[in-house]
C-alpha cells in the first residue's frame, strides 16, 4: 500500500512558525494555550490533552474552562524529559 500524502498549506507552515517564535520570545512567567505548547515540544493538542488526563506532560493551569501552560513549566519538563521538536 503507497503511503498517504500529505499535504501542508503555507499557511500552516506560517502559523506554525509564528506560534513557535512567539513562544520562544516569550518571557519564563508568559501563559499559553495547548496549540502553542503543541508546536514547541513537537507534539499535538490532542497528545497533550491524553498527557493531561493521565497526568503526564508539563504542568498546567486552569483558567475556568481553559487550560494554559506556563513557559518556565514546559521548558522545565522539556529538560526532565529530554524533549523537543
Amino acid at each position: 500500500m503507497p503511503a498517504k500524502k500529505v499535504l501542508i498549506d503555507r499557511a500552516s507552515i506560517a502559523a506554525r512558525s509564528a506560534a513557535r517564535l512567539e513562544y520562544v520570545a516569550a518571557p519564563m512567567d508568559a501563559l499559553f494555550g495547548a496549540d502553542t505548547v503543541a508546536v514547541a515540544t513537537g507534539n499535538t493538542p490532542k497528545t497533550l490533552e491524553a498527557w493531561r488526563s493521565t497526568g503526564k506532560g508539563p504542568a498546567f493551569v486552569r483558567m475556568g474552562r481553559s487550560v494554559r501552560y506556563r513557559k518556565r513549566d514546559v521548558e522545565s519538563w522539556i529538560a526532565r524529559e529530554g524533549v523537543r521538536a
